[in-house]
């Protein structure tokens, strides 16, 4: 897993494998000396494994206070780790999550981005296929997928 910062530490982009080899100590220790809001850019975080996750979570309970996370464009993956583990965002705000639309004629997959916050999520427009201009459809259970922002968050961050 590697990150990059920006240089006045108010945007963080990650990307790679969020495993056992993943360190997030260093930016944990950069954001100990931050106040303000810090977007973290997820979009290109490829995978997640259940030690990445627990990394992710030791991250997420070292974050000061004074530091309001906000986890902007989550990958899928991250998405069923939101729904899978309590509090996996700690006290971060989730601002944007990818949608995933298969079309049954290709088994083509795209990702759409969508805001949180807005009336309608997912998206409704029509997503046609790349490949046949076909109508796609969700690749999943809307009600299960967003499960995260239903469920009150764990008191004082993130679950034991």
């Amino acid at each position: 897993m590697d990150y990059d910062i920006a240089d006045d530490g108010s945007t963080v982009r990650m990307r790679g494998r969020l495993s056992e080899d993943s360190d997030l100590t260093g930016l944990a220790a950069r954001l100990q000396q931050h106040a303000g809001t810090v977007t973290i850019d997820l979009s290109a975080v490829t995978r997640i494994n259940s030690c990445g996750a627990r990394e992710w979570l030791n991250f997420v309970r070292v974050v000061p206070e004074k530091v309001q996370l906000v986890l902007d464009k989550c990958p899928v993956a991250f998405v069923n780790y939101l729904n899978m583990i309590s509090n996996f965002a700690g006290r971060a705000t989730v601002r944007s999550v990818f949608v995933p639309y298969l079309c049954e004629r290709c088994n083509e997959i795209t990702e759409l981005l969508a805001v949180l916050g807005e009336e309608r999520l997912p998206p409704r427009e029509e997503v046609l296929c790349r490949s046949c201009s076909r109508p796609m459809e969700l690749d999943l259970h809307e009600e299960q997928y967003f499960l995260f922002r239903v469920r009150p968050p764990h008191p004082g961050g993130a679950a034991p």
